[in-house]
């Protein structure tokens, strides 16, 4: 599925519009594929894993106004719109890799 970092890159390379859903302070936890494969990797090597459930992320939220501005530095022409935020959408944010911390390292 495409993701939010995705979508943005696309439309900025394509020279779309980003379009943010809601006011851009809302964050996001995004994680890098390399580091979501080291933690893969953890697990399986760990045997204290055995039927655990672990979320694999960075960490740390980050505001979607981030990211866009991360991309307008590199693409100073894109266009950034706010369109308001469904009421359905739920909010989003951070999860805890603290037990992934813990047991795996």
């Amino acid at each position: 599925s495409r993701r939010v970092g995705q979508i943005f890159i696309e439309n900025a390379i394509l020279n779309k519009p980003i379009n943010i859903n809601g006011t851009g302070e809302e964050k996001l936890d995004f994680t890098y594929i390399a580091d979501l494969v080291q933690g893969v990797i953890k697990v399986i090597q760990n045997s204290d894993s055995l039927n655990q459930i672990f979320n694999l992320t960075f960490g740390e939220g980050r505001k979607v106004n981030d990211m866009a501005q991360i991309l307008k530095s590199k693409f100073p022409d894109i266009q950034i719109n706010y369109i308001p935020k469904d009421k359905l959408m739920p909010d989003r944010g951070t999860l805890s890799v603290k037990k992934a911390v813990e047991m795996i390292g």
